[in-house]
């Protein structure tokens, strides 16, 4: 070994020699023990350069090993079973570093160490978070997930971060944290004192607010369909008046419901009504609706497509099922809805509270009215005896209610005695029309369409035209167009065409002339609107579509009998009158 200085030594190069990885190793060996052999401060200052890159290096390993060791127990922390719980706070980072304040299913508080301390940037008081099941470390927010829990009244904001809320039967007030959700609402005053709030009673966290109770939804009888347009005055042409006076007894319940007390009257009523298919009975029920309705919104002041629903309709459909027990059942519930219905106060445009009325409407009555006792099953004996009991005014939950009842049946005779006594309070008989009520009919039918203008003007036309009709009609010589055979008699009985007038009748008759003078005006044909000729051929051809229609079984349904007239035959009389000689005889 010689004792001479490399030249890179001498130069004050080998910090750069012996860092070039291009320099062979063997030459970097050869220089390195040529400056331990000297002893000057060139290569003192080399040598400790050396020295001090070994210790970096070491440093970094065991930083590396470190991190490592890091990444692994972080990677068996997120393998392993986690658990949820809510963030609360952070903590002062000087005192304890990146550690976050959560609070745990059982409501026990704790600490973690957070894996991520950018993930406070995320969370806010009341996240849901996940952490490790030995509940050191928090790893980041937990999935987005439906909160559930108790539902309690809000009752005033403490104003740091706090709200004071009742709940139970009991109303015990409690203090919970609120999160940042629900406090910004209650802040910008979208959650009002008196509001529903989702709570958890074990956190003591209230989370969010609770939608408000649409209570209508627990009633599946309450009809929600639009309240019908059918005005009294001007869709039916010759009303009852039991529509008139069941409004009254109503007003007086609403307004000077003592009167009625004084005289012992019922708060509920009952009423059937009783009449041919046709006759007008579905009318007047929608007429009685809408006439009721119009007397709440005047009660309340609020328009009446802001009522809530008020008309419970019961079909056979409905209520029946072949399951042992349970049509008694759904018939109990559907009582029960309307007990309840009826005792549930409407807030008016005041904010006070309001009762108002039900309307109970069950169409087809029969079909629930049975005759017990008949050979078809004893499923209408037990349904019957539920819905008389049910069906009893004398008792306090129907007595002390604002109930109407209106029932409408074709055929009373098929129905039950018990049943015809509790429903039929006040019995309503709908007939075939007379000369008068003909008239207003024909009248309220052909009020809004179009008549050929003559001389003096449509009005005086249309005028014309309906007295023409009428006259026509009723006419003391008219041809009868059928011949009844009744059992046990000789002589048999003829019907006129006026024998089976209905306003269901007439309407058919005034649509199928509107739709003639519709067409021809369309096709540029006659003079354009009605006229009597199109309504008087109209008539004629229903009529005679009823009379086809006879038989010695059905006669009763479109024609009145004397009670207990059997009929054995029917004969048709052919009458072929051409339109000349209607217009005659009208004239």
């Amino acid at each position: 070994m010689t004792n001479e200085r490399p030249r890179e030594i001498k130069n004050g190069t080998m910090h750069r020699f012996l860092a070039d990885p291009a320099t062979p190793m063997e030459q970097r060996l050869r220089m390195l023990r040529h400056a331990c052999a000297q002893d000057t401060p060139d290569v003192l200052a080399v040598l400790t350069w050396v020295l001090d890159g070994c210790t970096a290096q070491r440093a970094n390993d065991l930083l590396e090993a470190k991190l490592h060791e890091v990444d692994e127990a972080l990677a068996a922390l997120k393998s392993s079973p986690l658990r949820t719980a809510h963030y609360l706070q952070q903590l002062d980072r000087q005192c304890f570093g990146p550690r976050a304040l959560v609070v745990l299913s059982d409501g026990s508080i704790t600490t973690c160490s957070v894996a991520d301390p950018q993930v406070f940037a995320s969370l806010a008081c009341g996240t849901a978070v996940l952490i490790d099941a030995k509940n050191h470390v928090l790893l980041g927010r937990a999935p987005e997930m439906l909160a559930v829990g108790e539902e309690a009244c809000f009752e005033r904001d403490l104003g740091d971060g706090r709200i004071e809320a009742t709940m139970g039967s009991d109303e015990r007030r409690l203090v919970y944290r609120t999160a940042n959700s629900l406090a910004e609402m209650i802040a910008q005053k979208r959650v009002e004192p008196g509001a529903r709030v989702l709570v958890c009673p074990v956190r003591l966290i209230a989370f969010s607010p609770v939608p408000a109770i649409d209570r209508m939804t627990r009633y599946s009888f309450v009809s929600r369909e639009a309240v019908p347009d059918v005005r009294l005055e001007r869709d039916i042409g010759d009303p009852h008046p039991f529509v008139a006076e069941t409004l009254a007894h109503v007003r007086t319940e609403l307004t000077a419901p003592e009167v009625a007390r004084r005289y012992g009257l019922r708060r509920s009523r009952m009423m059937l009504l009783v009449g041919v298919s046709g006759s007008g009975k579905t009318l007047h029920i929608q007429a009685l609706q809408r006439e009721l309705y119009e007397l709440m919104a005047a009660t309340t002041g609020l328009p009446i497509d802001q009522l809530p629903p008020r008309v419970v309709r019961l079909r056979s459909s409905d209520l029946l099922s072949k399951w042992f027990g349970e049509s008694e059942q759904r018939i109990a519930r559907a009582f029960d809805e309307i007990e309840a219905l009826a005792a549930e106060p409407v807030p008016d445009a005041r904010g006070l509270p309001r009762e108002l009325p039900v309307l109970v409407v069950i169409e087809e009555a029969d079909g629930l009215g049975r005759q017990r006792g008949s050979a078809s099953s004893d499923v209408h004996d037990r349904v019957q005896t539920t819905l008389l009991q049910r069906l009893d005014t004398t008792t306090q939950k129907l007595r002390d209610r604002l109930v109407v009842f209106v029932f409408s049946t074709n055929v009373p005779q098929l129905m039950d005695a018990a049943f015809l006594r509790r429903a039929g309070g006040q019995t309503i008989r709908f007939g075939r029309l007379g000369r008068r009520s003909f008239s207003a009919v024909l009248d309220k039918c052909t009020a809004r369409l179009p008549f050929a203008a003559g001389d003096g003007g449509e009005a005086l036309v249309r005028e014309t035209a309906l007295e023409r009709v009428t006259a026509w009609m009723f006419a003391p010589d008219a041809e009868a167009v059928v011949e009844l055979h009744a059992v046990g008699s000789a002589t048999p009985t003829r019907r006129h065409a006026r024998d089976f007038l209905t306003g269901a009748l007439v309407d058919r008759a005034v649509q199928e002339a509107a739709a003639r003078a519709a067409r021809n005006e369309a096709e540029g044909r006659n003079a354009t609107g009605l006229d009597a000729q199109q309504l008087m051929t109209a008539l004629w051809s229903q009529i005679q579509a009823t009379v086809d229609q006879l038989r010695p079984e059905n006669v009763a349904d479109h024609v009145n009998l004397p009670d207990g007239v059997r009929i054995a035959s029917v004969r048709r009389i052919p009458t072929p009158l051409p339109v000349q000689s209607l217009l005659e005889r009208a004239g």
